[in-house]
């Protein structure tokens, strides 16, 4: 039998067992039911798109035999005539086997109204990897540098004077990742690094006739000292790394929803420095140096939902959550500069510290085949992070004693927007240009 009348007769065939079922199952066939239509179907469709390449590959052959092969052209032409029937008809055969997916949703949604919401398996065939360029901007309520005074004649830690802090700014990081899809499940496994560096500086001067209460070391205790200008910076190191599996499922015939559960480790490491100069500090200042690092480890898990807007865009958000498990460094040291020794200094180590986290994003995307057996997508956003107790500082209550030295703890909180560019392969060999 002729190729052509092959793949007619695979198409009938699909037809048949298809309305077959569908007529054995009456008009409301049960979700598992469903379930394996939809996969069975989705196997056709890659079946019938490996002959459709097929069929494409023997069409540009005959044609080129038709330009090389001039002297006997009527076997030729009619090579390139079958190939192009062959060509047309696996073409048609997977529109009409798409046709066949729409049809099941429809009887999916059906179901939906009589016996609660239809659920399918999503496709997630083949590997892939991502990029991610972010722009998180770091903040707590430990970034305050001093408070300022109009009137040096009082204390500056009296009413009347105004709280400044370190301000921090968006800064670039990098995310960047790589998975696989387990055909015909839905199921996907895959990890993630997110890395980051975020810097900030800023200085403040005494207003004319008033002064500077540095709030690092010293706010609103005995023997309080003045500065006439301070000098702060701020920098965090951000690195995380995720590992995670999901199911993915579309909910009717639109909501893709990907259910997600992992590992996640976390560390985090933070610096703030600052110097107070003139007044009670002298020429050349005192210098205030706090850290704090972090690193955890602990189960991760949050959901994906991808809505389809119009044509190849869609929406997309995520909601995820964590319970890291670790323990902290916290170090904090104040040098006098003028006359070379250190005024006090503290240090504490902890473990068994655990820090929930959570996470939200929402993004727009593109999604589109490039080339064959391989998709882009393209997604920009807005992220937020909320890293429960992670920010540690020391400050001191008087200046005569570590004794007064205590530590305060707030939020971590990171926000700002994001570019995903992510390359899907149908399957590993064209990941590798085989």
């Amino acid at each position: 039998m002729h190729k052509n009348s092959l793949i007619k007769a695979s198409i009938l065939g699909a037809w048949l067992v298809f309305s077959a079922t569908s007529a054995a199952l009456g008009q409301t066939p049960t979700v598992k039911q469903l379930y394996q239509m939809l996969l069975n179907q989705q196997k056709q469709i890659q079946t019938l798109q490996r002959r459709a390449a097929n069929a494409e590959r023997e069409l540009r052959n005959a044609r080129r035999q038709l330009r090389q092969n001039q002297g006997n052209t009527a076997v030729t032409k009619k090579s390139v005539v079958d190939a192009q029937n062959a060509a047309a008809a696996a073409r048609a055969a997977a529109r009409q086997a798409n046709a066949a997916i729409v049809k099941i949703r429809r009887d999916g949604t059906r179901v939906a109204a009589q016996r609660g919401v239809f659920i399918t398996y999503a496709k997630q065939d083949g590997a892939y990897a991502f990029a991610s360029l972010v722009a998180l901007k770091p903040t707590h309520e430990l970034l305050g540098l001093g408070l300022i005074s109009p009137d040096a004649s009082t204390p500056a830690d009296l009413p009347g004077a105004t709280i400044e802090s370190i301000g921090t700014n968006f800064s670039p990081g990098v995310r960047a990742g790589f998975g696989y899809g387990f055909p015909g499940t839905g199921m996907d496994a895959r990890v993630t690094v997110t890395y980051l560096t975020s810097t900030a500086n800023r200085t403040l001067a005494a207003p004319a006739g008033g002064s500077i209460g540095p709030l690092l070391f010293n706010p609103a205790g005995t023997n309080q000292d003045d500065a006439a200008t301070a000098i702060g910076k701020y920098r965090l190191k951000y690195f995380v790394l995720d590992a995670e599996a999901g199911q993915s499922v579309v909910i009717g015939q639109n909501l893709k929803v990907r259910l997600l559960a992992g590992i996640r480790f976390a560390r985090l490491q933070e610096n703030i420095q600052a110097r107070y100069i003139g007044f009670d500090f002298g020429p050349v200042g005192t210098l205030v140096t706090n850290q704090y690092t972090f690193w955890g480890i602990g189960p991760r898990i949050g959901v994906d939902m991808t809505w389809p807007v119009i044509g190849n865009l869609y929406v997309k958000a995520n909601f995820d959550g964590s319970l890291l498990l670790g323990s902290f460094d916290l170090s904090h040291r104040q040098r006098d500069q003028d006359f070379a020794f250190t005024d006090s200094q503290f240090q504490e180590k902890n473990k068994g510290v655990i820090v929930p986290v959570v996470g939200a994003r929402l993004a727009f995307g593109w999604s589109g085949q490039v080339r064959k057996g391989v998709t882009l997508l393209v997604e920009l956003g807005y992220e937020f992070q909320a890293w429960m107790g992670a920010a540690h500082r020391v400050s001191g209550v008087d200046d005569s004693s570590e004794a007064f030295l205590v530590r305060q703890r707030d939020n971590l909180l990171l926000h700002g927007p994001f570019l995903v560019i992510r390359v899907k392969f149908d399957n590993l060999g064209m990941l590798f240009g085989h």
